[in-house]
């Protein structure tokens, strides 16, 4: 980080450009009505984060550019530690802000930057959602000695190194690009999601080239004013990537871009939910030291608990990991919050479960709520018996009824809009107001043709966003069918980790298959929700650091394994099978909420593998516990035939193998049977 004590010479002045607006229309309808760089992130605004990261890196002075809500963004600045009204010998940095709310993209900015003409030197250009602790001092005087080599240079880009399964690394965000090794000019850039590149043969002119795809972009930038001056002359530019592109791609264009990757420190943009939600939890994490919650508003302890003035927890409720409670908050009695960060005075009725999610201020929840992977919007309310979905935005004010389902992916507003764009709301809300409740209305964007399209599975994966993997099987939601860790089979690890057992498994895994088998158990006995045990497996998974394999594993042995002695030796098959088949109608949508995938029934099938050598027993009955789990629809009769296909491709070594084949040999024929028999119905 940079020195902050002495005055800075004119030469050593750097200047940033924060873009405040993301546009995008990711996170409505909360941002229509407030500006997304106030959104608070761990309890901090995220334009903070971003000012805070800039006057640690030796920026003194800053353009805030403003289009959405900038009056709201002006006040927050005046009371803050940024404030301009601090005599000038104590501000941390000189803010001067742009208001243009007609702008509508990062290519309209600069464009009107350049028109003004203020940015007269090399500059930073970032968002003001960025949240990063890393040093750019280095990469600043690099961009400012290149052009001595190259007179043609106008910008540094600036990344992050994340492999795919790295929670930094989202879908739609990752690039593929190729640089010369030497120079690390920027030679080839492409957003990924593509399954083929065409590298120009441009490339082979150079010594040496490196190609580039474990990479994060937090939006990063050293440009020089060239860079608002070509967006000024391709008004049909409207973003970063284009003008990349361009850049590369145009022979009218005389000007190359270069490229730094930071291996230390951390650095990402809040520029979808999922990352909103990724970054609240590592902050809280203390990933990003020393950009932490503030130690004077919130008491700090164990498993990265906050808790602010004056906020009430309940007797036995459970506070898990990174969890945040806001001044003044309430929770109730019995609650589980894990992955949650509460605002000021919010209140939680009795046993409500919180997994991953952000409730902005005064919100109310009613007895037994449950909410995974949620933000809620201010002041809004969800009474007791409300069913809700997942990745599910509630906007400022919205008012559910009690009873209702709110499905996956769904937005709602507290008032509805007409065709002309006036609100109807408050007419709507003396009337009794809508099915969802007396101030709740399906949001919907201006060119959904109807409700289906906001909450389609196309449109939830598209607008929340998701950790990115080269295995498109593994693109599954987060309600525990996929996650952020990389995919791998049981017990599949490095034989010389020092963390291993002597048995070849890595602690870890046996410490989370304990508590998944705590879990289930509990959950037989008192009939606890599928929904509560999933918040809970996965809790545990991240506790753990487990893989999307290892959790199916575990799953899928502990539901087959519960109420049985296995500690005994004289269990039949007769008396194992009843309670295998009873467990598994009991625990049927839990088994389900990990099977949507086909790589998920593949994790089951290695569990049961894994199951049979350590229990003989099972052996005897896996041909029904398999037809079961088909007839239910956990596993398909493709995932069964592919499994006995490598069974009967192994070495005759494995004598596991053979004996597993012989076992559900008659399930295969059923099972090739019908397929033949739905082929002839078919045809």
């Amino acid at each position: 980080m940079a020195d902050q004590g002495g005055p800075l010479s004119p030469d050593d002045i750097l200047t940033a450009v924060v873009l405040a607006d993301p546009y995008t229309a990711l996170f409505n309808p909360l941002t229509p009505s407030s500006p997304h760089c106030l959104m608070a992130l761990a309890g901090r605004p995220l334009l903070d984060y971003t000012l805070e990261c800039l006057f640690h890196n030796g920026v003194s002075e800053v353009i805030l550019y403003l289009s959405n809500c900038p009056s709201m963004v002006r006040s927050w600045l005046a009371d803050s530690k940024w404030s301009q009204d601090l005599p000038l010998a104590c501000r941390p940095l000189n803010i001067s802000t742009i208001v243009n709310e007609e702008s509508r993209s990062v290519g309209d900015a600069c464009r009107d930057l350049d028109e003004k003409g203020i940015v007269r030197g090399d500059f930073l250009l970032v968002s003001g959602d960025l949240v990063a602790s890393v040093g750019l001092e280095e990469v600043v005087e690099k961009h400012k000695a290149r052009p001595a080599k190259d007179k043609h240079s106008i910008m540094t880009k600036v990344y992050m190194q994340a492999k795919p399964g790295n929670c930094l690394m989202t879908r739609g965000s990752e690039v593929v690009l190729a640089c010369d090794k030497a120079t690390d000019q920027i030679l080839f850039y492409q957003r990924s999601g593509h399954t083929s590149y065409n590298f120009p043969v441009e490339l082979f002119q150079h010594d040496e080239v490196s190609v580039c795809y474990d990479l994060s972009d937090p939006g990063i930038a050293i440009c020089h004013p060239t860079v608002l001056a070509l967006f000024s002359d391709n008004f049909d530019i409207e973003d970063m990537d284009t003008l990349t592109a361009e850049i590369l791609e145009s022979d009218l264009v005389d000007s190359t871009i270069y490229m730094e990757t930071l291996v230390e420190g951390m650095a990402a943009r809040a520029f979808s939910p999922y990352m909103f939600l990724t970054l609240s939890n590592m902050v809280m994490s203390r990933w990003f030291f020393p950009l932490v919650p503030s130690s004077s508003s919130y008491k700090y302890s164990m498993n990265n608990v906050y808790k602010g003035k004056e906020c009430k927890v309940g007797k036995g409720s459970i506070l898990e990991e990174e969890v945040m409670v806001g001044h003044g908050s309430v929770v109730g009695t019995g609650c589980e919050l894990s992955q949650t960060s509460l605002g000021s005075n919010c209140v939680l009725g009795e046993e409500c479960v919180l997994f991953n999610c952000v409730l902005e201020e005064k919100v109310t929840l009613g007895k037994r709520v449950v909410l995974s992977n949620c933000i809620i919007g201010k002041g809004s309310i969800i009474p007791a018996g409300v069913k809700m979905g997942e990745k599910v935005i509630i906007g400022e004010g919205v008012e559910l009824g009690e009873g209702i389902t709110i499905p996956d992916g769904a937005r709602m507003i507290a008032t509805e809009e007409d065709d002309w764009g006036e609100d109807e709301g408050q007419d709507e809300a003396v009337t009794g107001g809508s099915e969802w409740g007396p101030r709740a209305f399906v949001y919907k964007e201006d060119d959904a043709e109807d409700e289906e399209s906001v909450v389609s599975e196309k449109a939830v994966q598209d607008t929340w966003g998701e950790v990115y993997y080269t295995d498109e099987e593994d693109d599954v939601s987060s309600d525990g069918s996929a996650d952020e860790e990389s995919d791998q089979d049981f017990g599949d690890f490095d034989p010389e980790s020092e963390e291993e057992t002597a048995g070849g498994e890595h602690e870890d895994v046996i410490n989370f298959r304990r508590e998944v088998i705590d879990s289930i158990a509990r959950g037989l006995e008192q009939g606890v929700a599928s929904d509560n045990l999933v918040l809970e497996i996965n809790g545990s998974k991240h506790a753990w650091n487990i893989t999307l394999s290892e959790v199916n594993q575990c799953v899928i042995y502990a539901v087959l394994t519960a109420n049985i002695p296995l500690d005994k030796d004289l269990l039949s098959p007769a008396v194992v099978l009843p309670t295998v088949l009873k467990n598994i109608t009991s625990l049927l949508q839990l088994l389900t909420k990990y099977s949507r995938s086909k790589s998920g029934q593949q994790y089951y099938i290695v569990g049961l593998e894994s199951l049979v050598e350590r229990h003989p027993i099972y052996m005897e009955i896996l041909s029904k516990i398999l037809h079961n789990l088909y007839d239910k629809d956990v596993l398909s009769d493709e995932s069964i035939l592919a499994w006995n296909k490598k069974l009967g491709s192994a070495a005759p070594s494995e004598q596991i193998q053979a004996t597993i084949c012989s076992k559900i040999k008659p399930l295969v024929a059923w099972l090739e049977q019908s397929d033949s028999e739905s082929e002839d119905d078919s045809d």
